[in-house]
């Protein structure tokens, strides 16, 4: 294949690709704990960004899921969104009927996260039936949140957008740590291992696992003996 002919990483989502070049991965299912199937593709969404879909189906004990995350670097700044009631009306009902896709086989198979699961569902249902006023709000300390304007290009009325600058908490949250920080010896050195933690969320895990983080220097490799950082989960 000639430059020419190569085809980006990150292509334009369509349904007219004839090619989509979905990779395959043989990963361990969540649930029953056997090998399943992941499958990735890498998309870009026009005048969005590039994102990664995921897809994970279990042939032994059924269980799916699908997601999509972000393929881009974070934002500088994190997103806060507040929108009135009525501005998310159309919402309730796909976030309902999303969630209780598949509840029949969750009540079998994991009856204390169904009724869980049930117990959310009556409170939106509440929200739908406006039974008290509220509103909606988000804080997205990635800076990748969007909420569609239905009237643009006039001002959306029923919510605002603001953007705010991470606390250090929050970028640890991230997974983004600067230089000194990183090799500071509060972070942990290999003559007195004292790694960061932070969380490393797994998709429908109860707890999340902690990822350690620590620094130090590798000895008898090179002259100046460089820094590094190991990385490893164990369970919360």
């Amino acid at each position: 294949m000639t430059m020419e002919e190569q085809k980006p990483v990150f292509r334009d989502l369509s349904a007219d690709d004839p090619d989509p070049e979905v990779t395959e991965v043989e990963s361990m299912c969540m649930y029953c704990h056997k090998n399943g199937m992941t499958r990735l593709l890498l998309a870009r969404i026009p005048y969005y960004k590039n994102v990664v879909i995921m897809s994970f189906s279990c042939e032994e004990c059924g269980y799916e899921n699908n997601e999509i995350q972000s393929a881009g670097a974070y934002a500088e700044l994190g997103v806060r969104s507040v929108c009135d009631h009525q501005r998310t009306k159309g919402g309730h009902s796909r976030a309902i009927a999303g969630l209780m896709q598949d509840q029949q086989k969750r009540r079998e198979q994991h009856p204390e996260s169904a009724d869980q699961l049930d117990a959310f569902v009556k409170k939106l249902e509440a929200l739908k039936a406006m039974e008290t006023p509220w509103t909606m709000k988000i804080e997205d300390i990635s800076g990748n949140c969007f909420v569609e304007n239905p009237y643009a290009p006039s001002k959306d009325l029923g919510c605002t957008r603001s953007d705010f600058k991470r606390t250090t908490d929050q970028d640890h949250q991230l997974g983004v740590f600067t230089h000194h920080e990183v090799n500071t010896p509060r972070c942990g050195e290999l003559s007195d291992p004292t790694p960061c933690m932070m969380p490393d969320p797994i998709p429908h895990m109860i707890s999340d696992p902690i990822t350690r983080i620590m620094s130090g220097s590798i000895p008898h490799i090179i002259s100046d003996p460089i820094p590094y950082m190991i990385s490893y989960p164990i369970p919360a």
